[in-house]
């Protein structure tokens, strides 16, 4: 989310496609020759109409060279052949908006939200699109395109480990074994653990929910030993389950749970079993409790 949105356009191709070099017009394209650039790119396509990053680059290169026209053809044909659809359909829509074309400018950008489009900085930063600034469509179609590029500050899922987070004291039996600061990085993506006991080592674990799976990840590391799991909410507690490699001995098997506790505390249960889960033995039982905020 950070790159310009051509090279995020332009470096990351679908690995079950193949595409033709094209280091000539990569460099004309490079060197802002566009008319040179789009020579070489038409005739890749011509070459090769299945090769749906020429087709994108063409478009690139007719858009500079105020081809609107031509470049919402292919455009929409870079689309059609599964190469980016969503930067596809946004740029179809500065295209239209090019052209004054306000009805379909909107439509298309209304299609690059809804396909997950999420680079807003590009949408809110170009000049054709300047003037749909005031229409509820665009605005509608904006703050989709925000959810999009940050869904870890505004889908639900990525909340659900969210009364973990905080400044706490843990104790175990009643005696404060340790203090622990959980808080989120990485733009809400990540629920970052940092484990500082009294007497042993200290560790961290990185915790963030992977979409493709619908699951809750894991990765414990502490003095060079890492612990991996995978889990999911069930009703308020989140349980994991994992595994960990022993250099001489068995994997171990983990269960983890953390479940929320009357007055903001948090309770955190460990379990292990060297036998392929036949038998488990506790190896942490603690118990969250929120530290008091300075004045």
């Amino acid at each position: 989310m950070r790159f310009a949105f051509l090279a995020v356009l332009f470096c990351c191709l679908l690995p079950a496609q193949t595409f033709t070099p094209t280091p000539q017009g990569d460099a004309l394209f490079n060197q802002q020759d566009w008319a040179g650039a789009a020579r070489e790119f038409k005739l890749v396509t011509e070459q090769n109409p299945q090769d749906g990053r020429a087709w994108f680059r063409l478009a690139a290169t007719l858009h500079r060279l105020e081809k609107f026209a031509d470049s919402i053809a292919a455009f929409q044909r870079a689309a059609d052949l599964q190469f980016q659809p969503p930067q596809a359909f946004a740029a179809i829509a500065r295209e239209y908006a090019a052209e004054g074309d306000a009805a379909q400018a909107l439509s298309w950008l209304a299609k690059a939200a809804k396909s997950g489009f999420g680079q807003a900085p590009f949408i809110e930063s170009d000049p054709h699109l300047a003037a749909l600034h005031t229409r509820p469509e665009y605005t509608a179609a904006l703050e989709t395109i925000r959810r999009n590029g940050k869904p870890c500050l505004s889908n639900p899922e990525y909340q659900q480990f969210d009364f973990w987070l905080g400044e706490w004291d843990v104790q175990v039996a009643g005696q404060t074994v340790a203090r622990s600061r959980i808080e989120k990085v990485s733009e809400g993506c990540i629920v970052q653990e940092n484990w500082m006991p009294f007497i042993g080592n200290e560790g961290k674990s990185w915790n963030y929910y992977e979409a493709a799976t619908g699951k809750w990840e894991q990765l414990w590391i502490s003095t060079g030993g890492i612990t991996r799991y995978w889990g999911k909410l069930e009703g308020p507690r989140m349980v994991f389950q994992g595994t960990q490699a022993q250099v001489n001995g068995p994997t171990l098997q983990h269960r983890l749970s953390f479940t929320p506790l009357e007055g903001g505390r948090v309770r955190q249960l460990s379990e292990q079993s060297q036998d392929e889960g036949k038998t488990w033995t506790v190896g942490f039982d603690g118990i969250y409790v929120p530290r008091p905020k300075n004045p």
